[in-house]
């Protein structure tokens, strides 16, 4: 057991060695990426997701929603089909946001420099690609990879949409007992932490579907509890350090306001300083969780094709890539 302990502990560090070596060369154009991302991609779903209510309610014949009409409203065929095109916008920022992510962490394994405009364009090209590849699945994919990849995002859209409150609200108490959904949402979480090892595999591969779970299979292979748990590790480790710096911007918050600011007006500006700390943070703390979690998971695609290309005894095995098209592995 203790040797096992130690293997263990051995293979977190290697990774954690691994990815920041991986985004330390790129680390400026992933900040810089993520802040602009972050920031358009959230007003864009919060804003088409009012406008598709306000105009679900006008065309419904009432001008607000209220806990009686609320599931007439949500589920009239009218809404249902407007959830399902800001579902796809969503699922479609996401997938960009994975390639682009994706580029950078290639062009560091590659001892390179990517910018910013490059990291868009291989999102954009990439995502593309990717529905041209899939049209019929790629939706279902995402969907698959969301609970995992938008762990630490979670929260703050909870937080800051009361349509998705109540909505969780009305699904929770739909159940007879409360562990059922608890339950359900564990096991859903599960799933997609299993899944999202195929993600590096369907983007920077081009093959078929039975080849990406047989690498996959091949790469875990009488390890997928270890990795499983080295998975959760990198997890915890995000939501340890987002903690940390909410903590801290949260103290020195109210240092300022106690050393700059009278008496009187101490309450107001800690109250909106701190909303302004857990906007931040809750941007930080998303775009950190996904740029880890994808960075765990290209680590994990690298080590495949490292094994694919000593099992075929060549040099290059790897797949033309998709954000460089004169490149070839």
């Amino acid at each position: 057991m203790r040797k096992k302990a130690v293997k263990n502990a051995g293979m977190i560090r290697i990774y954690l060695n691994m990815a920041w070596k991986l985004l330390q060369k790129n680390l400026l154009s992933i900040v810089i990426f993520e802040t602009v991302y972050r920031l358009f991609s959230s007003q864009l779903v919060s804003r088409l997701a009012n406008a598709a209510i306000n105009f679900s309610l006008k065309q419904l014949g009432t001008s607000y929603m209220t806990s009686e009409n609320f599931n007439k409203i949500m589920l009239h065929p009218l809404t249902l089909l407007l959830i399902f095109g800001i579902l796809l916008v969503f699922f479609f920022c996401m997938l960009f946001e994975i390639y682009a992510v994706m580029a950078a962490l290639e062009a560091s394994w590659k001892r390179k420099r990517i910018s910013v405009p490059v990291m868009m364009l291989a999102g954009g090209r990439g995502a593309a690609q990717f529905v041209r590849a899939r049209p019929w699945t790629w939706f279902f994919y995402m969907a698959a990879s969301f609970p995992y990849l938008w762990l630490h995002s979670s929260y703050s859209a909870i937080r800051s949409m009361k349509l998705l409150q109540v909505s969780l609200t009305k699904i929770f108490n739909a159940f007879p007992a409360y562990w059922i959904p608890v339950v359900l949402t564990i096991l859903l979480v599960a799933f997609s932490f299993v899944f999202s090892y195929t993600i590096p595999f369907r983007c920077m591969m081009t093959e078929k579907e039975k080849n990406t779970h047989l690498r996959v299979r091949q790469t875990l292979e009488k390890r997928v509890l270890r990795e499983l748990g080295i998975n959760v590790f990198f997890q915890v480790m995000i939501f340890l350090i987002t903690w940390v710096l909410y903590l801290i911007f949260g103290t020195a918050v109210v240092a300022y306001a106690k050393l700059v600011k009278t008496p009187s007006t101490v309450v107001s500006t800690v109250i909106v300083y701190g909303d302004w700390v857990k906007s931040t943070m809750s941007l930080i703390g998303g775009a950190f969780g996904l740029v880890g979690s994808i960075t765990y998971l290209y680590l994990i695609f690298i080590r495949s094709s490292r094994k694919a290309t000593r099992r075929a005894g060549q040099r290059k095995s790897r797949a033309r890539s998709w954000y460089a098209p004169s490149a070839v592995r």
